[in-house]
């Protein structure tokens, strides 16, 4: 699998067009068809939504902002770290509620979390694959997910009612967060543009020695286990990156009718203890 990505379209379409030159039949010096062997069986383009939803997924949720902290430092610089130190009380984490994990949880080749120690900080086993090949790799999910807006909506709609309470409020509780992107934990009533604004404050509210994490039917919460008083160490966190596939665009971002376009959500995932 072959993931290009970039922030300028232009760049985008050069770089696609140059990888899939390399792997169609060209001809060679010798005046003979060269092969590369390869064969494009699918290919899937995605991108982020437009304003006002830019970083937001298509049920209205701002997105991506809880992926895993990584120890480890890119060169020898002290200074030179995987994740930037963000909480000025706790060295071991990256943003305030952002355990650092070891490498090995994603990588091959590293060590990764001790499962028997009290303490995250204590490296575990160095984590293998089987080939020798396989050091420096991953195991790499593909998934795509497919949204239906305008049912969220009317399910929104229809338990907030039942419910004596807004449709923000409900669907705030069953994700896990405002759509802003603050945590409910932190603004349990009402959605707070102060803390949606400030990037540290998303994680804060999963600190394990601080906060309750969210309801056990909560997405944030079936989607990333936290830990309870009986565990000491988070559930495996893969590193995700995610992309909209592009064909909602025949409805129109702002038309009437977009809630009822065919929606997804193109998840790629990075995990070297992937179970399931």
């Amino acid at each position: 699998m072959i993931i290009i990505a970039s922030d300028d379209r232009d760049d985008l379409l050069a770089e696609v067009a140059r990888v899939e030159h390399s792997i169609y039949p060209t001809w060679g010096a010798n005046g003979r068809i060269s092969r590369s062997g390869v064969v494009i069986i699918f290919k899937e383009s995605g991108a982020t939504l437009p304003q006002p939803l830019t970083g937001h997924e298509h049920f209205g949720f701002l997105d991506g902002v809880s992926q895993p902290g990584l120890r480890g430092r890119i060169s020898d610089e002290p200074t030179d770290v995987l994740t930037f130190r963000q909480n000025p009380n706790n060295r071991d984490q990256g943003k305030p509620g952002q355990d650092l994990l070891w490498p090995g949880e994603f990588v091959f080749g590293y060590p990764g979390q001790d499962p028997n120690s009290a303490d995250i900080v204590d490296p575990g086993p160095i984590s293998e694959a089987g080939p020798a090949w396989a050091k420096d790799g991953s195991f790499v999910v593909f998934r795509r997910l497919r949204q239906d807006v305008q049912a969220f909506r009317d399910f929104e709609q229809q338990m907030a009612f039942q419910l004596g309470i807004s449709p923000d409020l409900f669907g705030a509780k069953l994700v896990g967060r405002w759509a802003s992107g603050a945590p409910i934990l932190r603004a349990p009533e009402a959605d707070n543009r102060a803390l949606a604004d400030d990037d540290c404050s998303h994680r804060r509210s999963f600190h394990r020695r601080k906060a309750i994490p969210p309801d056990r039917s909560a997405h944030l919460r079936a989607t990333f286990a936290r830990p309870t008083r009986a565990t000491t160490h988070p559930a495996p966190c893969p590193i995700r990156r995610r992309s909209r596939p592009k064909p909602i665009e025949s409805c129109g971002a702002g038309s009437p009718l977009a809630s009822r376009c065919a929606r997804s959500l193109s998840s790629i995932l990075a995990c070297a203890g992937c179970t399931s």
